[in-house]
């Protein structure tokens, strides 16, 4: 009867915490993550604009040494394209796919066309492209170098999709953590205080400071500490990597800042 009691006890006490708990979790988690998706995807967004911006203002010949490297730099892959001759003159790619230039020829003339005052429209022309070399969504801008040239942007569906993946799961990650460790403490709390109970205490604050109470607190602080350690330790040792050459902690291009500037140093 006793055990019956206490296990009654416990899951009438836990199942509302961890419901209730689960729930904003849930809740939080899932907005951090659409949150910091849609962020990722406007940083995207302004990045491939910037870089159509070096290349359309580009004075000089854009070779397909100078497109190799401003692609590798820019992780898309860049087309020189000329619609009257209905040919590709120059790319970032090693081998322009032949499906490409056959896809490009089968659009519209007027997809390529100006606007009335002789520039690029306001929102350029974008549609996705999938063939041999991978999916692609593609976009242009005309050259300042060759205006009769359009130049080609194209940003792998599937590496874009990585990239707002790897945007996502922190949040969903630190919230499955912290319901986890909200599993744990919540059994402690409620099992240790369901089973070791001092019902003959007439104050509350007595019973939950009663052996029982004061168990589960060593304990819970205890676990807090070991799931510290499991988190700073590697951050430490990855800090601390830096004095045997480690930099991705802070060099520029390896946490994805200021590359638009070796863009221009590359096309310049």
């Amino acid at each position: 009867m006793g055990r019956f009691l206490g296990s009654t006890i416990r899951r009438q006490l836990i199942v509302p915490l961890l419901s209730l708990f689960f729930l904003v979790i849930a809740g939080i988690s899932g907005l951090s993550a659409w949150l910091q998706s849609s962020h990722t995807a406007a940083l995207l967004e302004q990045h491939q604009q910037q870089v159509a911006v070096v290349l359309q203002q580009a004075a000089f010949p854009l070779t397909g040494s100078v497109l190799q490297q401003t692609a590798r730099l820019a992780d898309q892959q860049i087309v020189i394209w000329d619609p009257g001759a209905g040919r590709i003159v120059d790319s970032s790619f090693s081998a322009p796919p032949n499906d490409l230039e056959d896809a490009l020829r089968l659009l519209p003339r007027e997809l390529w066309l100006l606007d009335a005052t002789g520039t690029v429209p306001q929102t350029p022309k974008e549609w996705t492209w999938q063939g041999g070399a991978g999916h692609y969504r593609c976009r242009w801008v005309p050259s300042r170098w060759r205006p009769q040239y359009r130049i080609l942007m194209l940003a792998s569906v599937s590496e874009l999709q990585a990239v707002r993946w790897r945007a996502v799961w922190p949040p969903l990650a630190i919230g499955a953590a912290a319901m986890v460790i909200h599993v744990f403490l919540d059994g402690i709390a409620v099992g240790i205080g369901a089973r070791m109970p001092d019902l003959r205490e007439v104050s509350p604050s007595k019973i939950a400071s009663g052996f029982g109470g004061t168990l589960s607190l060593v304990i819970s602080s205890l676990f807090i500490i070991a799931v510290v350690l499991v988190t700073a330790v590697p951050v430490h040792l990855r800090f601390a990597a830096e004095e045997r050459g480690y930099t991705a902690t802070k060099h520029q291009r390896e946490v994805g800042t200021g590359y638009f500037d070796q863009i221009a140093q590359a096309v310049n």
